[in-house]
């Protein structure tokens, strides 16, 4: 789906989405029937456990040469591979700096909301998500304890449950602690 957007954005296409189901994605031109024919279908093969396209109809007439500032589908996921190398290499990029940049090489202005999230898409790109990377915590603590001995962690959690989810609860960090024990490792 990624890809179909990163296409449409591309070439100035928009689409609707005519059916979304957990399994078959549906997509139309929004200019169907009005001279352009495009139409495709992604469905996901429980066979080869992924997503393929399965069908597509016609080819888009209906071209213009410039980026519609108003094409609905762009998102952060089609942005984040695009700013991933100036994320990644400059954590504290500013958000109007990517801004301009997406300026500079798509010519669409992106919203500081949408340019946000993609930073956020592209950081967790780099980085995982941050329930991923909360879930290595406890790993890292005990490694530290096993690698530096005499180390001291302590960490407190809760636990919650999100409303009308039948999940097990999301395990919540109220506070950690640790300290190495350098003094015992300068004396050997």
């Amino acid at each position: 789906m990624d890809v179909i957007k990163q296409f449409h954005f591309v070439h100035s296409f928009n689409f609707d989405v005519v059916e979304n189901k957990s399994d078959k994605y549906v997509i139309m031109c929004n200019q169907y029937g009005n001279g352009c024919y495009w139409r495709a279908r992604v469905s996901f093969s429980k066979i080869h456990k992924r997503w393929e396209l399965k069908k597509i109809n016609g080819i888009h007439t209906c071209t213009t040469s410039v980026i519609s500032q108003d094409l609905v589908r762009l998102d952060s996921s089609v942005f984040a591979p695009n700013i991933f190398h100036l994320v990644k290499t400059n954590l504290g990029i500013e958000i109007k700096t990517l801004i301009a940049d997406m300026l500079q090489r798509f010519g669409y202005t992106v919203s500081y909301k949408k340019a946000w999230a993609t930073k956020q898409k592209a950081l967790e790109m780099t980085f995982e998500s941050w329930e991923q990377s909360y879930s290595y915590l406890p790993v890292w603590l005990t490694t530290a304890q096993h690698f530096v001995l005499g180390t001291i962690v302590r960490y407190k959690t809760s636990s919650s449950m999100e409303d009308g989810e039948d999940e097990s609860p999301r395990v919540i960090l109220n506070c950690v602690f640790w300290a190495f024990n350098i003094a015992s490792q300068l004396c050997k």
